[in-house]
């Protein structure tokens, strides 16, 4: 998966190092100056990052990092990999590579985030998490929106809000927010009986809570 920075100039993706894993890399907009900002980092380097999303200052990236959660032995390399994986917390990264926070704590209770965005203030921080590994083809999900401070060059998650919009209350993927902030994208399958692979898009007002279908699958 690959993202524009907010101004156009650089992409952020993930690729495959010689071991296997999914490393966070940066390049201008021709993939020229490609520089792989995980590789260096040693607490990071056996375990695949991805899914990347830039601040709108274009000074950060928030990424999904893997939770290894076989000990021992070979690790289940598809399982692992950001999008289908078991376990995952999101980190913090500056542009620069030159350090990382971790924050999220779920990894190690085989917890699993999703899909995390900017809102366009980027003030917060918008992803999908699953809460429980039974119920659906997927588990069930919530959507959590947090504010982000970043107090002395140290970001921290401050007040998060959870969201189980619509009846069925089951699986959920964050898309971004609206272009004012009010509004989150999201897709679902928010209907009874309405199945993963059926899924709709919806917007929801933070505020009012106010839910509308975008999408008739």
């Amino acid at each position: 998966r690959g993202v524009w920075s907010p101004r156009g100039d650089r992409i952020a993706y993930s690729r495959p190092d010689e071991d296997g894993f999914m490393q966070l890399h940066v390049a201008a907009a021709d993939l020229s100056n490609d520089r792989c900002l995980t590789c260096p980092i040693y607490e990071l380097r056996k375990r695949h990052v991805g899914n990347p999303t830039w601040h709108p200052s274009g000074e950060h990236l928030v990424v999904q990092v893997h939770k290894p959660i076989k000990p021992g032995g070979e690790p289940l390399r598809f399982l692992e990999v950001p999008g289908a994986n078991l376990g995952s917390d999101l980190f913090l990264i500056p542009a620069d590579g030159r350090s990382f926070w971790n924050l999220t704590l779920l990894g190690d209770r085989g917890g699993r985030v999703q899909s995390p965005h900017f809102s366009y203030e980027g003030d917060k921080l918008f992803w999908a998490e699953r809460v429980s590994s039974g119920g659906g083809a997927f588990g069930k999900w919530v959507l959590r929106v947090s504010n982000l401070e970043l107090k002395r060059g140290i970001p921290r998650l401050k007040g998060v809000d959870t969201y189980r919009p619509g009846e069925q209350r089951m699986f959920y993927d964050s898309h971004g927010f609206t272009t004012d902030d009010r509004g989150l994208i999201f897709s679902g399958n928010l209907l009874p009986d309405q199945p993963e692979a059926g899924m709709d898009i919806y917007r929801l007002d933070i505020g009012s809570g106010a839910l509308k279908r975008l999408t008739h699958t």
